[in-house]
């Protein structure tokens, strides 16, 4: 389910996606992923549009089990989840390469109960 991260002047600034939704035990379970323009990063959009997102999967697909991950180094993505309740919950060695680097990540879920997202 991707989307488009909108600004007011209606231009694309990002995206923001579900992957892997399956079944596990009770939860349906999805990983969450976003990207946005470096030019928009620290205005609050991927705060709103992560909130948004998550709602939209719970209401929607009845997803209440999120997984996310970012690289030790995204201290903003790290800020994103969060703000919007993720935990943190592990850390992998070596596991993404961005510009031809190998870099550590960290793990996140955040398990959704109904309203208020708690």
């Amino acid at each position: 389910m991707p989307c488009s991260l909108l600004e007011m002047m209606k231009k694309m600034i990002g995206r923001i996606n579900f992957s892997t939704i399956k079944k596990r035990n009770d939860d349906i379970v999805a990983e969450i992923g976003y990207r946005l323009a470096e030019v928009e990063q620290g205005k609050g959009h991927a705060t709103k549009a992560l909130a948004l997102a998550i709602e939209k999967g719970y209401q929607t697909y009845g997803i209440n089990l999120l997984e996310a991950g970012t690289s030790t180094e995204n201290i903003g993505s790290q800020k994103v989840l969060e703000k919007n309740g993720f935990i943190r919950v592990g850390q992998e060695k070596k596991v993404m390469q961005v510009n031809g680097k190998w870099l550590d990540g960290v793990l996140y879920a955040k398990k959704i109960t109904g309203e208020g997202h708690a």
